[in-house]
């Protein structure tokens, strides 16, 4: 701790109060009375927990799966760039073609 104040720091703190949580019990407060904030959804970051955990973790053979599913992802995001390149050139090739 003391490595913090001698790096400017305000000292030790004896008490936490931190505006974020402190804003986040109001927070959970206001959604009980007031019902959940308007585009509020779950939806997305489980469609992208089920894209990027449990997709790769299927195609692993679950030993030592946390280095097969970076491995499976960064393939993915190289092809995907790929395919995307594939596209752009032959836009370019087409647009080439008319001139």
């Amino acid at each position: 701790m003391e490595i913090f104040v001698q790096n400017g720091t305000q000292g030790l703190k004896k008490h936490l109060q931190i505006p974020k949580l402190h804003a986040l019990v109001h927070y959970i407060e206001n959604s009980y009375q007031l019902g959940v904030p308007d585009n509020f959804s779950t939806e997305t970051p489980e469609s992208l927990h089920i894209q990027m955990c449990k997709e790769p973790y299927k195609a692993s053979n679950h030993h030592d799966f946390d280095l097969q599913i970076l491995n499976y992802l960064d393939i993915h995001d190289q092809l995907t760039l790929h395919l995307f390149f594939e596209a752009h050139r032959d836009k370019l090739e087409v647009c080439h073609q008319c001139l």
